[in-house]
């Protein structure tokens, strides 16, 4: 992601979400689970992680819980203020916004982000939502596509 254009490290950049995301979200589409992260994040932190690396059912059970982060916090942290969930949920928001909105209109949020435009308004240029609106749609979709259950 550092390397398309333009060229810049989105995780310093207050869009670690965006950064770590889409790291998870090719892991996932690779080899169905998320195991990898940096030797400096958050697999140092005690206890960190969910069966098997399969985030779904988490990630549905703390939207189900309220417990989610608000995407308004999230979406200004850098890669390594991330924690285990934050990453969790990165990898859900950027699943949600490509199964729902298609590449095209990601890619436009990366270029955006790179180019400094706070979140806000990247979101509101490319996609009509705010860090405040999204998260209902985002809450509402994972309630329809992942389930509670940990897979077999």
């Amino acid at each position: 992601l550092s390397n398309t254009k333009p060229e810049q490290f989105l995780g310093n950049r207050k869009a670690g979400w965006i950064d770590e995301g889409v790291a998870h979200w090719f892991e996932d589409k690779v080899t169905g689970k998320c195991t990898n992260f940096c030797f400096e994040e958050v697999l140092m932190q005690p206890g960190a992680g969910f069966k098997g690396g399969r985030w779904r059912a988490p990630v549905r059970r703390m939207v189900d819980a309220g417990e989610d982060k608000s995407f308004a916090e999230l979406s200004i942290l850098n890669t390594d203020q991330l924690t285990f969930t934050d990453h969790a949920l990165a990898f859900a928001y950027v699943d949600f916004l490509l199964a729902t909105q298609g590449g095209a209109k990601f890619r436009d949020l990366v270029k955006l982000a790179k180019r400094d435009q706070p979140m806000r308004e990247a979101l509101q240029t490319v996609y009509g939502l705010n860090p405040l609106t999204i998260v209902a749609p985002f809450r509402q979709w994972v309630k329809e596509n992942y389930s509670p259950l940990e897979p077999r």
